[in-house]
């Protein structure tokens, strides 16, 4: 692509990451670039929704974006913010109230109306829960001998 410039314009298909990325840096190097994608808007698996709520809703599922290289952060950043992320995961119980994943102590006092207090009494709890299997032969097994079957069936078995 020397300094000519093609006089047809560019039609780039999909406004993902690819093709959005594609299309604005040939439309910033003087070319005409039509950009169609089967959605009604742009960023592909990564598009969010924000719900009345304000919670910022993935519609395609989780997405994170991950780099560590600066020219990649600054040429993003001419388009918009980075929104602040925490992770957060729950899981809804049955009676409609949510408690954290992955498994921690303020899941287990939930689930099992308990009030354990530190890594020494979540331990001793499990323990108890736990099915004595030595040899666990599948991941059923190993989460049963691990954490029990209460806590196996509640999140990994719906």
């Amino acid at each position: 692509m020397g300094s000519e410039r093609v006089s047809k314009p560019i039609l780039v298909v999909g406004a993902g990451f690819a093709g959005s990325t594609y299309a604005r840096e040939l439309a910033e190097h003087g070319f005409s670039v039509d950009v169609i994608d089967r959605r009604p808007h742009i960023g592909g698996n990564a598009y969010d929704e924000v719900a009345p709520s304000g919670v910022r809703i993935h519609k395609y599922g989780p997405h994170l974006f991950h780099t560590n290289n600066e020219e990649v952060v600054l040429w993003l950043t001419r388009f918009g913010a980075f929104v602040p992320y925490q992770h957060k995961v729950q899981a809804e119980l049955a009676d409609g109230s949510c408690v954290p994943l992955p498994i921690n102590r303020r899941t287990i006092n939930a689930v099992f109306g308990t009030s354990l207090k530190d890594e020494d009494e979540v331990r001793a709890f499990l323990a108890k829960q736990a099915v004595p299997i030595a040899t666990p032969g599948n991941a059923a097994e190993y989460l049963y001998a691990n954490i029990g079957k209460t806590l196996t069936e509640l999140f990994f078995r719906r």
